[in-house]
């Protein structure tokens, strides 16, 4: 079944900071939905709660509350390698074993020399990857797609973008201040990992520039194709953007 949906119950708790969805259908047609809610009691603790489309239609707690002393992006939720991932603003991110109901942390790469904070760009999955991508500074085109070892130890420059000729091509990506002083309009919409081959393969960056969607590809810098951005591009520049901020708690 596609284009369906399902109202679930909401979950009992006054705050939710994010709710993720485990699936994948290679492996089955159920799924499981991750709501982390912040504890009504405890300060700085939050409590999993997990909804199986298995096992019915209710709620229920996985393990006991846990402390977070790190700023999570729970709304960011990615699923891979069978677990859920959240980026950190620190040192670590974290991951939740969604069969053993187990959580762990995984390093987040060092934040540069002269930045106070992290510059998330993009977070994702695609083709078994984990992708990452921190953009400092809008006066900038040049950044790393970086990605997550197998084994969980680190981070590694995947790719290295340079997008100052896509800037030239479309100077609409360009903006200038009162003080003369330019920025540069994109973001980061998502990174697509394909095989093209018996042993090839290549990743495609979705951009969003003002008015366009292009697919930039990555193996050799080169623009597949770009079309306009309808019905409403300009709605849709507004709501995007390359730093990311953590976002209000909601409150049921």
């Amino acid at each position: 079944m596609i284009w369906q949906y399902k109202p679930l119950p909401r979950p009992a708790c006054n705050t939710v900071n994010g709710i993720s969805i485990a699936f994948d259908p290679k492996r089955s047609p159920d799924y499981k939905v991750i709501c982390i809610c912040g504890h009504d009691l405890l300060a700085k603790h939050c409590q999993i709660k997990i909804y199986n489309s298995y096992e019915g239609c209710s709620w229920r707690d996985s393990g006991n509350p846990f402390v977070v002393l790190d700023e999570f992006l729970f709304n960011r939720g990615v699923f891979w390698k069978g677990a859920l991932h959240w980026v950190g603003k620190g040192k670590f991110s974290l991951g939740f074993d969604v069969e053993r109901e187990l959580l762990f942390t995984t390093p987040m790469p060092p934040i540069p020399e002269g930045w106070a904070e992290r510059r998330l760009g993009y977070f994702g999955e695609s083709g078994g990857h984990l992708y990452l991508i921190e953009i400092y500074g809008p006066q900038t085109t040049v950044f790393d797609v970086m990605e997550m070892s197998g084994d969980y130890s680190s981070w590694f420059v995947k790719y290295h973008v340079d997008l100052s000729g896509l800037a030239a091509q479309y100077p609409s990506m360009i903006r200038y201040n009162v003080q003369d002083i330019h920025r540069f309009v994109f973001s980061v919409l998502h990174l697509v990992h394909r095989n093209v081959g018996q042993n090839e393969e290549e990743a495609i960056l979705v951009l969003h520039i003002p008015g366009k969607l292009i697919p930039y590809n990555l193996r050799d810098n080169t623009l597949i194709d770009d079309f306009d951005l309808s019905p409403h591009p300009m709605s849709m520049e507004e709501n995007l953007g390359l730093s990311y901020s953590l976002p209000q708690q909601q409150q049921l």
